[in-house]
């Protein structure tokens, strides 16, 4: 993500969710013991655009200790809602 900030203090944000929208569950199988053992597991709100990544994170937040997202998509609200 690139952010400006303008002189008069407005700001500007460019997000490229890049490989975020394709993560899928085999790309993460070889690391998996290592994801669910760690402290945190947190990914950037944008991740849950992706039907294909959102099924990832469900994965990975059905068997996390402690999962965080960003919530810096305006429609996080209504996907995490889906999600319950």
């Amino acid at each position: 993500c690139i952010s400006m900030v303008h002189k008069d203090g407005n700001r500007t944000m460019i997000a490229d969710r890049g490989a975020n929208d394709n993560l899928t569950i085999d790309d993460i199988n070889d690391k998996i013991d290592e994801i669910l053992n760690s402290s945190i597991v947190f990914f950037s709100g944008y991740s849950l655009i992706s039907p294909i990544t959102r099924e990832t994170i469900e994965f990975l937040m059905k068997k996390s200790n402690l999962f965080t997202i960003s919530p810096s998509t305006f429609s996080l609200n209504s996907i995490l809602l889906a999600l319950k």
